[in-house]
């Protein structure tokens, strides 16, 4: 049995078909499904129960849409929740002016016992949220001071009304929408050596195509480490693009789409890497003139993998060249973004797909490649 991982390139577009549509709620129907939550999971303890809501970070940091959703969450839960007593704001905003913590991430069981002790609560509510074009993502934990452990979960789509984008901060000039949509028709019924032309030619490499998909296939390695597919040049402007792929049998080590200037050496680049062995995903990028690949660290997002319920997960890289901002996404959740980003003018672009292997064979199943660029076919 082959193991395989697919892989399909498409439009990044406001508009997303009914399917996603239907898993967004609104921000009310949100809290009352964490509150359900917390109210079944505490009810499976002894002793006080105090909950305090403690600060969601916007993209990483502190923001005033991450400060309404706790505000407007914690009154919530003090109007919801029976025998739980949910702190003020005035309490926790006192501790959060002296001690500034940081809970967002990985939990940090001596951050937790201290913060608890600090506030005198048993439990401690907190998360963050990133944004799309589309919506919100909203990840809460509700977090057991003296154990550290988290109880409870929810990772929520949220409707992205004009209230919420107001307190974003999102300018309607940078939204996706505004991309231009342009199509190849590349439907892999052949391979495209015109489009595609910087793959390895290595002899262990078979290329086949198969019900309209490219399988790129390595049998005993024998050094190969993985295989790198590279466009032609474009002119480089306002564009998305999105690799979705699946790998069942976990063969790959990791999979990234990059962009960036030919010219590696003085040009620039940014890149959504899927670390398979580690299970995370991770959002990179080289500025032009330097030499150095910075990693937002901060940004590491691992709760994705081991759904599965979802057949796919999706890289996207978006790329706005009137603000200078370069966007990372998985599964519509915006990972992380640089900004004063730009390219060397004086060299075009190429898009780069790698897939690096684990084990002995390596067997990539790709699908249509579709893309707001428009790259050169010959």
């Amino acid at each position: 049995m082959k193991n395989k991982i697919s892989i399909t390139f498409s439009l990044f577009l406001l508009s997303i078909t009914s399917l996603f549509c239907q898993n967004r709620i609104t921000l009310e129907e949100s809290f009352l499904q964490i509150s359900t939550d917390i109210e079944s999971s505490l009810s499976r303890t002894d002793g006080d129960r105090t909950l305090a809501v403690y600060y969601f970070t916007t993209n990483g940091e502190r923001s005033g849409l991450g400060d309404f959703v706790t505000n407007e969450l914690s009154s919530f839960l003090s109007s919801k929740l029976k025998d739980v007593s949910v702190l003020s704001r005035n309490k926790i905003d006192e501790i959060y002016e002296e001690h500034q913590f940081q809970l967002s991430g990985a939990v940090d069981s001596n951050a937790i016992a201290d913060l608890g002790s600090k506030l005198s609560a048993e439990f401690i509510g907190t998360g963050y949220i990133t944004i799309t074009a589309e919506h919100i993502h909203l990840n809460f934990q509700l977090i057991n001071v003296e154990s550290a452990e988290i109880i409870s979960g929810n990772s929520i789509d949220i409707i992205f009304d004009a209230n919420l984008r107001g307190l974003s901060g999102m300018k309607e000039e940078v939204m996706i929408s505004e991309i231009p949509e342009y199509q190849l028709n590349d439907s892999f019924t052949d391979f495209n050596r015109q489009l595609w032309t910087g793959m390895r030619k290595d002899e262990d490499i078979n290329i086949l195509v198969e019900d309209e998909h490219l399988s790129i296939n390595v049998n005993d390695r024998k050094g190969v480490n993985g295989v790198n597919l590279i466009s032609n040049d474009f002119k480089i402007r306002t564009f998305a693009m999105e690799i979705s792929f699946r790998n069942p049998d976990e063969e790959a080590f990791w999979i990234s789409l990059t962009v960036g200037n030919q010219n590696h050496e003085n040009g620039a680049s940014f890149q959504m890497e899927a670390n398979i062995y580690d299970e995370y995903y991770l959002f990179r990028y080289k500025k032009k003139n330097t030499s150095t690949w910075v990693e937002d660290e901060d940004n590491i997002h691992d709760e994705l993998f081991g759904d599965e319920s979802r057949i796919f997960h999706t890289l996207k890289l978006v790329y706005d060249k009137t603000n200078k901002v370069a966007y990372g996404y998985v599964d519509d959740i915006l990972v992380s973004k640089v900004v004063d980003f730009s390219f060397n003018s004086r060299d075009r672009g190429q898009v780069i797909l790698s897939v690096n292997g684990r084990y002995k064979n390596i067997d990539v199943d790709f699908d249509d490649f579709k893309s707001s660029i428009e790259i050169p076919h010959d």
